[in-house]
């Protein structure tokens, strides 16, 4: 039986044929790249996949850890100790932020840090 592996470097030419500003060439790789899926019981589906599973594998080794997200994680647990102060909305967002292994967008950081300052403002007061 034929395998993704057996199949990939021709699903890979294929795939380059695609750039072609002809529009036969483009049909004719289109068909081609079906049926060489097809040779391996995959279909485009599967292509799409395996290109997703590839770059989230690859993921991790590309992200790396910033002063970002150092001060990121250190909010994160100064959020989580007041969690009384939080919405279920603000709860849940803390929560995922702290699974999250990827860099924090902006925005992600923005709604972190308003969280944050105050939940320390509270701090500063009587008692979070």
């Amino acid at each position: 039986m034929t395998t993704f592996a057996d199949i990939a470097p021709m699903i890979a030419k294929l795939l380059r044929l695609l750039t072609s500003d002809k529009p036969g060439e483009l049909v004719a790789s289109v068909h081609a790249l079906r049926r060489v899926l097809g040779s391996a019981n995959l279909d485009l589906h599967d292509l799409a996949n395996a290109v997703e599973f590839s770059a989230r594998r690859e993921a991790p080794q590309v992200a790396s850890t910033t002063d970002d997200d150092d001060d990121a994680r250190a909010m994160l647990r100064a959020c989580r100790e007041c969690s009384d102060l939080l919405s279920a909305k603000e709860l849940a967002f803390v929560r995922s932020m702290a699974k999250w292994r990827g860099r924090s967008t902006s925005r992600q950081l923005a709604w972190l840090c308003a969280i944050y300052e105050r939940c320390t403002a509270r701090q500063e007061a009587p008692r979070c």
